[in-house]
Parts: structure tokens; C-alpha cells; sequence
């Protein structure tokens, strides 16, 4: 499902929070939804905050974000969680349009171990992966978030 995901808060003029994209780069920096297996993919995260300066640069320029992709395999419901890492919203004016890559993660065929493995008695594996944005600071934690939806398949 390329094109934006779901944030809040969406106040248009005070502060809007922007989950633009979840791109599937594989190899790194080429952008697919097919990767070969034994080929190693990063997600690409394009992200923003739109408002008042006011909210923009107190409340959240400088705060921490962590990103995790939640995987679900369609062939047989196989569920886990990646680790994107941590980040930090940038300053303006870089602010209202940013990216962070995260991976690199793994692929490979039926009993490779791999992150993004294919499954027993198929030839390709199709994942579904939420993506989730979540913050630590206390102050934003409760209404500052997004989800977004991309689907990557892995051929053998």
C-alpha cells in the first residue's frame, strides 16, 4: 500500500503529524516490493510534522522516536517484530520533511532463518509489515503516532 499512512495528531495549523511513505529498498538504495532471496532490504521511513512554529520547534523538534516493523507472513500467519532503531526529529526546516532508513534486514528461502524468510512448500513468501511509530518522551507519548501498511514480497 504505497502512499501515506495514519498520524495523529492531525490539527491542521497547530500540529500535524505525517507518515508519508514505507519504501522497500533492496538491494539498498533500489525501490521494489519483490526482493530476491538471499538479498538483503532496508525500509525506508519518510515521515514530518506540519503547524504552528510554536509546537513545531517545543514540542517536538528534538524528540525521540522508535520505529518498529511488525511482520506477518500471508502463507501460513507467521508473526514477528524488527527492531527499526531510534531517532530524533529533526529542527527546522527539516522538520516538515524527513527520511530514515531502517535494516538491513534479511531474506531467504525455506529454512534460511532469515527475517524476511519464505515458507516451507512455497516459492515466494508475501509479508505483510506495519509499520509503527512510537515516541518516549511523556508529553507527546499519548497522542503523537502513526502506522503504515506495505506489503514485500520474497522469491526463491
Amino acid at each position: 500500500m504505497p502512499g501515506p499512512g495514519t498520524a495523529e495528531p492531525d490539527i491542521p495549523g497547530v500540529l500535524t503529524f505525517r507518515l508519508d511513505n514505507v519504501t522497500v529498498l533492496s538491494p539498498p538504495p533500489n525501490p521494489t516490493a519483490i526482493v530476491q532471496a538471499g538479498q538483503e532490504l532496508k525500509l525506508k521511513v519518510d515521515l514530518g510534522f506540519d503547524g504552528h512554529p510554536l509546537f513545531l520547534n517545543c514540542l517536538m523538534a528534538g524528540k525521540q522516536y522508535s520505529v518498529f516493523h511488525h511482520l506477518e507472513r500471508e502463507e501460513d500467519g507467521a508473526r514477528t517484530t524488527l527492531s527499526g532503531g531510534t531517532f530524533t526529529v529533526p529542527g527546522p526546516p527539516a522538520i516538515t520533511s524527513f527520511s530514515v532508513e531502517t535494516g538491513p534486514y534479511t531474506s531467504g528461502g525455506p529454512g534460511s532463518g532469515t527475517q524476511f524468510e519464505a515458507p516451507a512448500g512455497f516459492d515466494a513468501g508475501t509479508f505483510e509489515v506495519t509499520t509503527h511509530i512510537h515516541f518516549a518522551d511523556s508529553c507527546v507519548k499519548s497522542f503523537v503516532a502513526a502506522f503504515h501498511q506495505v506489503y514485500v514480497m520474497v522469491t526463491t
